[in-house]
């Protein structure tokens, strides 16, 4: 009883300094701060506080450790709280002391739209995927493929289906005529999810679902009244409860088709651990097997996973036999032959780099990084708020949710080479528009036969 007590003590001090981080931090409640702040509540705060009331048992541990479940937990708690309060630094420190602060758009403003090129996205992303498929042997053998590790998607073909997925939701919600007259852009993001699908990702349903919500909050202010936080979290709880529930049914519809087709075994297990497996509410057990495994059973790994990322000289790669990622370095401490990794969050990546200096400099840096890019999306929202909520979600949700990792470098890149797509579009259509302006004009200049 008494670690369950302390573990949700701790927990309560981690979503308190989340909590200061995003008001004294952020601009407003759709930016880098808040998500960020989001993930890591669901990590830190959500799970220490489900495996404190006994309802799951770690999802991976470590079997040679000696410490017991509880005493891991609240060393692993321990880094969160540490990882958090070095976090939340920066934000706050360089946004009160008048560098970051932003004025906040009044109204959302998307002066392009983005149909042509969610419909070259999809095809780009579906004509990929069906190619994979085809070469496999069918669709459920893609799936059952990427599971057993066995299949690596091209980084444009997947990450185009993530893009347009998202950039559908965030700019038919960027438009006073909402979701009514743009069904070619919503058949596109639908068959952008289907294809995401198949490859056993759920972030094309979240993301989207992340976008809308970053999308209408980006005009509130981080300042806002308790008043109206409270009436805007209502709508807020709804969406999360409709993100939650549609990765869980993804999940379980996922596993059932993938083992009854191609014989992966997924795992028997509660409600609330499917719940939590589901929707990636698992970091907070990768670290703790990160807390007990470096430095008690393996000397720290020094830049050993962050220079996997570096061009060139600097970089290192792989040596035979080594785990891909860090991610799966973590889950083989548990299960030597597993392929799919579970990352231990950020704190995680940098602990096992060098325990609390590294995870100081880690945070600190990942604070810096988060403060740059909060600023930023306050400008580029008052451009263009859809591709801002877009781009936002893609590059945070998807490379440093909880900060800078040994993978957000390599995972940028990925994620974002499809705005190269983007842009390429809108060039092409702005230069399109500027030739019929062009021709019109010569037309009125005529003078009349």
């Amino acid at each position: 009883m008494g670690h369950a007590i302390a573990l949700a003590a701790l927990a309560a001090c981690i979503a308190a300094v989340l909590a200061a981080m995003v008001r004294c931090g952020a601009s407003t409640l759709g930016g880098p701060v808040a998500i960020v702040a989001a993930f890591l509540g669901l990590q830190f705060v959500a799970r220490p506080l489900v495996l404190a009331a006994g309802l799951d048992e770690p999802y991976l541990q470590n079997p040679s450790t000696g410490a017991g479940v509880d005493a891991l937990a609240l060393r692993a708690a321990l880094l969160a709280v540490t990882w958090a309060i070095l976090l939340a630094v920066p934000p706050i420190v360089l946004r009160n002391a008048g560098r970051g602060r932003v004025s906040t758009p009044s109204t959302p403003r998307t002066p392009r739209d983005y149909t042509t090129a969610v419909v070259v996205l999809t095809g780009i992303g579906g004509l990929g995927t069906a190619w994979y498929a085809w070469k496999l042997g069918g669709p459920f053998e893609l799936t059952g493929g990427r599971k057993r590790g066995q299949v690596t998607p091209n980084p444009l073909v997947r990450s185009s289906l993530l893009w347009a997925a998202t950039l559908a939701a965030a700019d038919c919600a960027a438009r006073p005529a909402g979701w009514r007259r743009r069904y070619l852009e919503l058949a596109a993001g639908v068959v952008a999810v289907a294809g995401g699908l198949l490859w056993a990702g759920r972030d094309v349903i979240i993301f989207p679902l992340i976008a809308i919500v970053a999308l209408r909050l980006a005009m509130v202010p981080a300042s806002v009244s308790l008043h109206r936080l409270l009436r805007l979290g209502r709508p807020l709880i709804a969406a999360a409860a409709v993100a939650l529930a549609v990765a869980f049914v993804a999940r379980v519809a996922r596993d059932e088709v993938t083992s009854a087709r191609t014989q992966v075994t997924q795992g028997d297990g509660s409600m609330v651990r499917t719940a939590m497996v589901a929707t990636n509410v698992t970091s907070f057990d990768a670290l703790m097997v990160t807390r007990s495994h470096w430095p008690d059973e393996a000397a720290f790994l020094g830049a050993t996973d962050f220079r996997r990322q570096l061009p060139g000289p600097l970089g290192r790669a792989p040596a035979a036999g080594e785990p891909a990622t860090f991610n799966v370095r973590v889950a083989q401490v548990g299960q030597p032959g597993r392929v799919n990794g579970t990352p231990p969050t950020a704190a995680g990546d940098w602990w096992a780099a060098g325990g609390y200096g590294a995870l100081a400099v880690g945070a600190l840096a990942s604070g810096l990084g988060l403060a740059a890019a909060e600023r930023r999306h306050a400008g580029w929202s008052r451009r263009d708020a859809a591709l801002t909520a877009a781009v936002t979600t893609i590059a945070v949700a998807g490379a440093a949710a909880t900060g800078l990792t040994t993978a957000t470098a390599a995972r940028l890149v990925s994620l974002l080479l499809p705005g190269v797509v983007v842009a390429l579009v809108v060039w092409l259509q702005r230069l399109s528009r500027g030739r019929d302006g062009a021709v019109a004009a010569e037309h009125a200049a005529a003078p009349a036969r």
